[in-house]
């Protein structure tokens, strides 16, 4: 079973690692959307949905290694390390200020940083990876309406499958590598996919300045390229046995009255309610997902 489990991506999964970094830089929180401002050291109200994850997995959210970008910290014997930055999109993106460098806190930096203790994953009994990234790709996607009043002012499917095509490949194309990057290291990867962002106040507040084309219209289409970003990554990893794609708007879905705190985040129990139903289907599809 899992001897440790690697943690990767955003807000939803990070338990500490912008409220380090930000205190080695000095620098102002992330402006973010999926950043909670206010709260420097988890966007939740409890647990975050990968300290969620980690219990339903059988195993031990307090005994967690955080590994900012900037740390360089040996792995030690955890149940968790965790690399995930909230904000952090699926290249290298956002950035922190330090020393007059930019310090990218994306999946690419995070992999990198993992991959800097390869030597400990190498010697690791069963090291798994729980993978989370996207959300905040698509919400960029939204800060430039020009694409989407593009495709909706026609009426042809084509345009609109060129928009959802050129935003959801690159997304695709960054989480597959970031799996690729870390084959050797480690035995077992969950992919959870991105959460339905057009639900969240921030995507709808961007999606209400649209010109020539309705609210709805766009929040329409960045569902779709969620969707389509989903098939790219199940596709991707179809023949892999060792990993596992999670859908994470139907997980959201399944959920009896999912509630996000702030506009933009999860509460802990309703990330409480998602593990409980991704961890049985991770566990069920891979052969040694999850703790003794």
């Amino acid at each position: 079973m899992t001897s440790t489990l690697v943690i990767l991506g955003a807000s939803l999964m990070d338990a500490g690692n912008i409220a380090s970094l930000l205190a080695i830089t000095g620098e102002e929180p992330f402006a973010d959307p999926m950043y909670a401002k206010g709260d420097h050291v988890r966007a939740s109200d409890g647990p975050v949905l990968g300290e969620r994850l980690v219990a339903r997995m059988g195993g031990d959210p307090s005994d967690s290694q955080l590994f900012n970008v900037l740390s360089t910290d040996a792995a030690r014997q955890a149940d968790v390390h965790n690399y995930a930055h909230g904000g952090a999109r699926s290249d290298t993106e956002p950035s922190q200020s330090f020393l007059g460098f930019n310090i990218g806190i994306g999946l690419k930096s995070q992999v990198k940083a993992m991959k800097s203790r390869a030597d400990f994953y190498r010697a690791g009994s069963d090291v798994d990876v729980l993978l989370s990234a996207g959300g905040n790709d698509l919400l960029t996607a939204l800060e430039n309406l020009e694409p989407f009043e593009r495709a909706l002012s026609t009426r042809r499917r084509r345009d609109d499958k060129r928009l959802m095509r050129s935003i959801s490949r690159p997304i695709s194309r960054n989480i597959q590598r970031a799996v690729d990057q870390i084959t050797g290291l480690v035995d077992e990867v969950v992919v959870l996919g991105a959460m339905p962002i057009s639900a969240t106040t921030r995507a709808q507040k961007l999606a209400s300045k649209v010109k020539n084309a309705s609210a709805e219209g766009v929040l329409d289409l960045l569902d779709a390229v969620s969707s389509q970003l989903q098939r790219r990554l199940s596709q991707a990893f179809a023949d892999d046995l060792s990993v596992v794609v999670l859908d994470g708007q139907a997980l959201w879905r399944s959920v009896d009255d999912p509630v996000l705190l702030d506009g933009l985040h999860p509460t802990s129990q309703t990330s409480g309610a998602i593990a409980e139903l991704a961890v049985p289907i991770a566990m069920e599809q891979l052969n040694s997902f999850g703790f003794a």
